[in-house]
């Protein structure tokens, strides 16, 4: 079962991937970590004053509300706050960042389907399980774990609330968090034509090297870089962690 809990009180200098990793490190003792939503940032760049936390395990939000006034990094004192599936007290707030926000693209790794299971199979079951969630933009099926991209906050969180249907195992895993820089979801022509560069990142974020024209990448480089700049970045400098640890 997954929870929601509201946390303030954090850097709101910090980039939006740092606060999620931090988030998943604070409140690791009390579930798994899903999604981490972040108000407003794709548009803006800039952390919001709190942010929606999204918990799964026994006790998960019990255990988070006690960590209400600990130090997060050992430097903020953050709030914790109940705010379950159906409250809407913070509805108002969050309107003028909700129209923008319904418009990214959310990431996410999709377990606990038959790894016996034709690909074609597991496709249509995700597409039939998760349909009634709002626009699916792709899917790309694994052998443990199926990568699905979603349009907005609100199916996102609609997906997460999903029980399996006769796939008692069905489990979002975890939501990609927003990027370093915003790269392209798909790459230049240069960086599939060299393969030796697409493979690397593909070993590191575990997905086929064929298939990263589907995902959005970790890359320390600025975008403004050029195309041998960027390269060399990509040969020299560790691609952030990996999407899902």
């Amino acid at each position: 079962m997954v929870s929601r809990i509201c946390v303030e009180g954090y850097d709101t200098s910090l980039h939006a991937y740092d606060l999620v990793i931090s988030m998943r490190k604070h409140f690791a003792s009390c579930g798994e970590v899903i999604h981490v939503y972040t108000p407003g940032y794709a548009d803006t760049r800039k952390l919001y004053r709190f942010a929606l936390v999204y918990l799964r395990g026994e006790d998960a939000e019990e255990k988070a509300l006690k960590l209400s006034g600990s130090s997060m990094e050992g430097r903020h004192t953050i709030v914790v706050k109940a705010y379950p599936f159906g409250a809407n007290n913070l509805d108002s707030e969050l309107a003028p960042m909700r129209d923008a926000d319904n418009r990214q693209h959310y990431m996410m790794g999709v377990r606990g389907y038959a790894s016996s299971l034709p690909v074609d199979d597991v496709e249509d079951m995700l597409m039939k399980h998760f349909s009634e969630c709002g626009h699916m933009v792709r899917i790309s099926v694994g052998p443990s774990m199926a990568y699905l991209t979603l349009e907005g906050q609100d199916t996102t969180e609609t997906a997460l609330q999903l029980g399996g249907e006769g796939m008692e195992k069905l489990e979002v895993y975890r939501v990609v968090p927003p990027n370093i820089y915003s790269t392209p979801n798909i790459m230049p022509p240069w960086f599939y034509e060299d393969r030796p560069l697409a493979r690397r990142v593909a070993r590191i974020i575990r997905v086929p090297w064929m298939n990263l024209k589907d995902f959005w990448y970790q890359i320390r480089a600025p975008p403004e870089l050029s195309a041998e700049d960027l390269k060399r970045s990509i040969r020299e400098t560790p691609v952030y962690p990996e999407i899902f640890d």
